[in-house]
């Protein structure tokens, strides 16, 4: 889908997920968490001198980003781990390192693109 890669590259589609029930029980876990601590830590800031319908409306929306932002934040935080013990994220083996050619990597060119806009 718009050249995503859904699936881990050297893994079939047909590849078993070790403790995949556990994993998002995990992860849901760790977001409801935080995202209830957060909204209850806004909740007691808002309620100090008592709630209006405008605190009420503000602690929804607040609720809704705060959510989203941690969700963001839990699957970065597992996808740091992931990257930092070189695990596979479907199969949860050890990645083996890959050896770097310098000499192909001298020869590529990169260019630094910066869009101006009213400049």
């Amino acid at each position: 889908m718009f050249g995503i890669q859904m699936t881990s590259s050297k893994q079939s589609a047909g590849t078993p997920m070790p403790f995949k029930t556990l994993r998002v029980w995990l992860f849901a876990i760790a977001a409801i968490g935080l995202s209830g601590y957060g909204i209850s830590i806004m909740f007691e800031i808002l309620n100090s001198n008592g709630m209006t319908l405008l605190e009420y409306a503000l602690l929804a929306l607040f609720s809704i980003t705060f959510a989203w932002i941690v969700t963001a934040f839990c699957s970065g935080c597992i996808g740091f781990i992931l990257q930092l013990f070189r695990i596979d994220p479907l199969t949860l083996k050890k990645i083996k390192p890959v050896s770097i050619n310098s000499e192909a990597l001298s020869q590529q060119k990169t260019a630094v693109v910066m869009p101006i806009y009213n400049e």
